[in-house]
């Protein structure tokens, strides 16, 4: 089991969106994007260990800036902190 095989299961099923792995690496990387996935983005920011987050970024060799540039909107957008942005 891949390490987006486990986050699916929380951005995906309680939402019944269906996002990729690609969709989600390229959401969570530029905020026009993730735009287009919003709950999806929300829930790994959120909801998703951070252990995981960081596995999966690794994995799909993302820029953690970029990653975290987005994180910090989604964090002010909703009034929380991001354990990825912390």
């Amino acid at each position: 089991m891949s390490t987006f095989d486990i986050i699916a299961t929380t951005i995906d099923a309680p939402y019944g969106v269906g996002v990729t792995a690609p969709q989600l690496a390229e959401a969570i990387t530029c905020m026009d994007a993730a735009k287009g996935l919003f709950v999806s983005v929300a829930s790994f920011f959120a909801e998703v260990d951070v252990s995981l987050q960081q596995a999966f970024i690794a994995e799909m060799q993302l820029d953690l800036d970029a990653v975290k540039a987005v994180a910090l909107q989604f964090a002010e957008m909703a009034g929380y902190s991001s354990p990825l942005i912390a």
